[in-house]
């Protein structure tokens, strides 16, 4: 058997030195008569489940597909994928995509203003999390079961309280 370790810092930062940006690509609004639902209709549905896994608790997507799919956008970054970069985290009254707000144009900046969605940058995921919980006093932070290991450390060390679940989204 062999033991993974989490490694607090990436090694190929180090040996891999042109090594490309993330991706820039621009994001797309999903056209209303392929997306089936609307964003509120499904960020509906996810807020009902949420209220029956725990009161108050909130949800951490992390799945590029999920949030695709959640807020009826698109994008370019993984080739041959309609994906965008990015994380959502949702509650009873907030939704904040982390995002590299450089990829949206005026739509999608309205569109998203328009639904109540937060906007933050790509980056700033663990600030999301820690600010969100202690707003809301400790609150459970539900993930699905493909969450990586950094973002389970991160929460480890921050006695942030996950629970595993299956993606409410599939």
């Amino acid at each position: 058997f062999a033991d993974i370790c989490p490694s607090e810092t990436d090694p190929f930062d180090e040996i891999w030195t042109n090594r490309p940006a993330l991706p820039k690509s621009p994001v797309s609004l999903f056209p209303m008569e392929y997306a089936g639902k609307t964003f509120l209709q499904k960020i509906n549905e996810l807020r009902l489940l949420l209220s029956v896994l725990s009161e108050g608790g909130g949800f951490f997507v992390h799945d590029l597909a999920d949030i695709a799919w959640l807020l009826n956008i698109r994008g370019n970054d993984i080739e041959f994928n309609p994906l965008s970069l990015a994380y959502l985290f949702v509650t009873q009254q907030e939704v904040v995509l982390m995002i590299d707000s450089d990829k949206l144009g005026k739509a999608e900046k309205a569109y998203l203003k328009e639904n109540g969605i937060t906007l933050c940058d790509y980056d700033n995921w663990k600030e999301v999390l820690l600010t969100e919980v202690k707003k809301n006093h400790g609150m459970l932070i539900h993930v699905s079961p493909s969450i990586s290991c950094d973002k389970v450390d991160f929460m480890e060390e921050n006695d942030i309280d996950y629970e595993v679940i299956t993606s409410p989204l599939e």
